[in-house]
């Protein structure tokens, strides 16, 4: 997928409207909490590429330290910061995937050997 379709794809959240109804979408069940904190290895960081108004990253802070909230519509991302919890200091918000850019994410796995103080995965090539 290029950049110009993900831009295209992303500008229907760009509506503060739409940002604001998205709070009533239906809640993530707690079990997908409980899958996610099994893969969570130290140090406790997660990233949340597609956060939209944070209603997972708000949840993950129960099991990780920093959460590194990004979304490509600053409509969501405000929205998020307004609801309960979306001032979490462990949450690490950005309306911008551009950080994400060049990165195929599809590649990212898990190395044969974590040393203390090393990412649970690298991308390749780039680790």
């Amino acid at each position: 997928m290029t950049a110009e379709v993900r831009r295209a794809l992303a500008s229907v959240w760009t509506d503060r409207e739409a940002a604001s109804l998205y709070r009533y979408r239906a809640p993530y069940p707690p079990v997908l909490f409980e899958a996610l904190r099994r893969f969570v290895v130290p140090p406790p960081v997660v990233l949340d590429a597609g956060c939209g108004t944070g209603a997972l990253s708000r949840h993950l802070g129960a099991f990780a330290s920093r959460i590194d909230a990004i979304d490509p519509s600053a409509a969501m991302i405000e929205e998020g910061r307004r609801l309960s919890g979306g001032d979490d200091p462990r949450i690490d918000d950005a309306p911008d995937m551009l950080a994400l850019e060049g990165i195929d994410l599809r590649r990212l796995r898990k190395p044969r050997e974590v040393q203390p103080g090393e990412t649970d995965v690298e991308a390749d090539g780039r680790g």
